[in-house]
């Protein structure tokens, strides 16, 4: 396995559910988290379409479904594909969108977070696939699947964090 490695659709967990998705990088001692979709409000829409149902239902999905997100497709593509500088593209482009929001709205998304290898402990793995650990007193806890887990626990390792 070749480090840095992008796992795709890793779930957040926010309050006891599972608020974002997004993408988590794994570089040599550290692990990025990049959230692109807001599954709290996605559910939402889903309920008021539901309810609403038929054309009314499918108009106010439409226009409740603005979700903020990142340009992923091919900024992030271009971000992976070099592995000497990743680690500087990528904290220069949170340090990008810190400087770009002026306002937190509630329909925003969180900024990607950084995790640095000295600063996590307790890294642990469920039956099921979720991965937990603590930074600076916070548990964080990702859901990455049961197919994903054994190859997450091996780039972790080779990326050097105590797994």
């Amino acid at each position: 396995m070749s480090i840095p490695i992008l796992f795709k659709s890793v779930s957040y967990k926010v309050a006891g559910e599972y608020a974002y998705k997004g993408d988590l990088v794994v570089t040599h001692g550290v692990l990025y988290y990049f959230p692109h979709t807001d599954l709290i409000q996605k559910r939402t829409n889903t309920a008021v379409g539901f309810v609403a149902g038929g054309v009314a239902g499918r108009l106010a999905r439409r226009n409740i479904m603005r979700q903020e997100s990142y340009d992923r497709d091919e900024k992030r593509m271009e971000l992976y594909a070099s592995s000497q500088t990743l680690q500087q593209k990528l904290d220069a482009e949170i340090a990008d969108l810190k400087e770009k929001r002026s306002s937190v709205s509630a329909n925003s998304l969180p900024l990607p977070i950084r995790y640095d290898k000295n600063n996590i402990k307790n890294i642990q793995f469920g039956f099921f696939g979720p991965l937990t650990l603590e930074d600076h007193y916070d548990t964080h806890a990702f859901k990455i699947g049961v197919f994903k887990k054994r190859r997450l626990r091996e780039a972790l390792t080779e990326a050097g964090f105590a797994v």
